[in-house]
Order: structure tokens, then C-alpha cells, then sequence
């Protein structure tokens, strides 16, 4: 059920390479936050027009929703790994970049015709 959604105005790279982003970015967000991988959901939103520090460089938004598994050092372990696949993926450098966690009730997730709460 953890969701990380990247909107970027970066260039993208050449499909194999997205395709290698996503799913570095599905198998480290598992891992830290101890959820099974066949729940999580990886997506990039090419193309955004962003501002960030009042310049139009390259910039991400990062949006990671999950049900649980926020907790202790996790969002600050997940921050690292995210920012550092977003720069080696796509060229944007960390300081260019937001991390916006949101635990989300399981009441409040829909899944396969139901929710998981």
C-alpha cells in the first residue's frame, strides 16, 4: 500500500532507465518501511512546471503515502534513498527536492473492490 509519487520537470531518461528508477524506488521503499513489495506503487509525473527557490531548474516533488511504517527513523532513512535515486536517476540534485510523508488510515485506502480497513 505505500505509494511514491515523483512529479519532476527534469528531463526523463530513456524508458529502460525510468523503468530501472521505478523499480529501485518500489524495492527501497519495501525494504524501509517493511512492507511487502507486491503493494507498493512507484509513479513519475514528467514534465511538471515547477518553481523551486524561485528558479526553474530541474526540481522534484516527492509524495510518499503509506499505511504504517512511518514510524522511528524511517521517513529520515527513506529521504536518503529517494533523493539519492532521484539524482543518479534523473540529475536533480537533493537540495532541489521535497519529501512529503502522509500516513493514511487503512479505512481510507481502496484496494481490489475494498479497502484494507
Amino acid at each position: 500500500m505505500p505509494l511514491v509519487s515523483v512529479y519532476t520537470s527534469a528531463e526523463l531518461p530513456a524508458e529502460e532507465s525510468l523503468k530501472t528508477l521505478l523499480s529501485d524506488l518500489s524495492s527501497t521503499t519495501a525494504r524501509v518501511l517493511g512492507k511487502p513489495e507486491s503493494y507498493v506503487m512507484t509513479c513519475v509525473v514528467p514534465r511538471s512546471h515547477m518553481t523551486f527557490a524561485g528558479t526553474f531548474a530541474a526540481s522534484c516533488l516527492v509524495e510518499v503515502e503509506s499505511i504504517g511504517g512511518l514510524g522511528g527513523d524511517s521517513t529520515k532513512r527513506l529521504t536518503e534513498a529517494i533523493c539519492r535515486l532521484l539524482h543518479d536517476g534523473l540529475g536533480v540534485p537533493a537540495s532541489r527536492m521535497y519529501v512529503v510523508f502522509k500516513d493514511v488510515p487503512a479505512r481510507m485506502w481502496g484496494f481490489d473492490g475494498a479497502t484494507f480497513g
